[in-house]
């Protein structure tokens, strides 16, 4: 189960030794990636880096509500 009970962690926001308790036959990661494209200047350069990582916070709540802890 993720710490404290509050759901998906995010590694970017983990020190060594909450790393360190994580469950290794238990614990799963999604690492977000995406292209930087030209959108035209109206959308921001990050967009598709943004919608990896919800798509992966998405993931990563269905995982967890589909195999709590």
């Amino acid at each position: 189960m993720s710490e404290a009970g509050r759901g998906p962690l995010r590694l970017d926001e983990l020190d060594d030794e909450a790393l360190a308790r994580l469950p290794r036959e238990r614990t799963v990661f999604f690492l977000a990636v995406g292209p930087i494209e030209d959108h035209g200047p109206h959308l921001p350069i990050g967009l598709d880096l943004r919608e990896a990582e919800r798509l992966c916070a998405l993931a990563a709540e269905r995982v967890e509500r589909e195999l709590p802890g």
